[in-house]
Order: structure tokens, then C-alpha cells, then sequence
């Protein structure tokens, strides 16, 4: 695979405390466009690693990580791994109940996992929630879904 980074960078990524500088570089991947399927999932690992670190400077510094459970739960999703995501999208809620994101990733899980009651009734609180807030065309993204 053609790294979107050399390993000297990912090593000093992952003994940073530094929450911010990481998740600037794991968000530079979300338009990084690969060309096999095995780059793709070596690209979801480096993410998941990366998010996992960020997880762990948000934990220790008390701070919310609803977003990096979130995050990591949505490149579970990517990877195939669906029970996986589940857990950490789950956590995310648990943390921010309103989180319209993950609530929609949690409802394309259960929707993988043909289990289209939640799916739906996650999907639907999703909307409750995207309704109430400005950004209409997340709205109208998850009536689409």
C-alpha cells in the first residue's frame, strides 16, 4: 500500500498526548481514495489505531471521547466487523444519547445484521433528533437512508 504515512510518523502519533494533532491526521484519510480492497482495510486499521489512541489521551484527560467511539465504530463497519462496531457506537450513545451520527451507524449495523426493527427504530430517532437542528440536508440524508 502507498502509506498515507511513513511508520516513524505513526509511532510518534501514537506516543503523542496530543488528542488534537492525531485526530487532525486520522481525519486527512476520510478523502484518501485507495485503489484495492486491501489498502482499504490496511488504511481502516491505521484509522481504528490512531482513534484508539485518541480514545485513550481522552480518557485519561477526562474528557468527552463519545466522538472517538464513534469513530472507531464506524471504520468497524468498513472492516466488516459489525458485532465490533456495535459495542463502540453503543458506548458513544450511552455517552451522548443525542448523537444522530452514531445513531445512524448503529442503525446501518443492525441493518447489516438483519435485525431491521432497531435498525429502524434507530433511524428514526436519528431524524427526531436531525430535525431539531439547522443542517437540512443531514435531515433530509437520513430520511433518504
Amino acid at each position: 500500500m502507498a502509506s498515507p504515512m511513513d511508520p516513524a510518523d505513526v509511532k510518534a502519533l501514537m506516543q503523542s498526548s496530543d488528542a488534537g494533532k492525531i485526530e487532525e491526521t486520522v481525519r486527512s484519510f476520510d478523502n484518501h481514495h485507495t485503489k484495492t480492497a486491501e489498502d482499504e482495510q490496511q488504511l481502516l486499521k491505521l484509522r481504528i489505531l490512531l482513534w484508539n489512541r485518541i480514545l485513550a489521551v481522552q480518557r485519561a484527560a477526562s474528557d468527552d471521547y463519545s466522538d472517538a467511539l464513534g469513530k472507531i465504530g464506524q471504520c468497524w463497519i468498513g472492516m466488516g466487523e459489525t458485532d465490533k462496531a456495535i459495542s463502540f457506537l453503543v458506548k458513544a450513545l450511552e455517552m451522548k444519547p443525542d448523537d444522530a451520527v452514531s445513531m445512524e451507524h448503529l442503525g446501518a449495523a443492525y441493518t447489516d445484521l438483519s435485525n431491521y426493527e432497531k435498525a429502524i427504530e434507530l433511524r428514526v430517532k436519528a431524524i427526531s433528533v436531525l430535525e431539531k437542528e439547522t443542517d437540512k440536508a443531514a435531515t433530509a440524508s437520513a430520511y433518504a437512508k
